[in-house]
């Protein structure tokens, strides 16, 4: 499983808990206040695990999204560093072929 596929998995599997909870109340002798209740606790409970999994996948992706930042800059930073140092080598000595008679 990619990290790419845990918000679709992650909602799949709250709607299948949601579903089974449903039917699992609708086979159930209750009465209807009390069934209805219990709907209301089952819903609730399915938004919490849902939120709670898009806390810990927000979290993930910002975790994610500053390592990558760093990474950019420090590859930045050295492409500029070598930039320079080469640029400065190249204007030091000059053309290669600068000095050198043509037969």
């Amino acid at each position: 499983m990619t990290k790419s596929d845990i918000p679709g998995t992650a909602f799949t599997f709250a709607l299948g808990i949601g579903v089974g909870a449903a039917i699992a109340l609708l086979f159930a002798p209750k009465s209807g206040e009390e069934f209805r209740g219990q709907i209301t606790d089952t819903v609730n409970d399915g938004v919490k695990q849902v939120q709670a999994a898009g806390a810990e996948l927000r979290e993930r992706a910002q975790d994610f999204v500053e390592t990558a930042t760093g990474q950019v800059q420090d590859a930045f930073e050295a492409g500029e560093a070598a930039f320079q140092k080469a640029s400065r080598g190249t204007t030091r000595h000059g053309n290669k072929h600068e000095g050198h008679a043509r037969a």
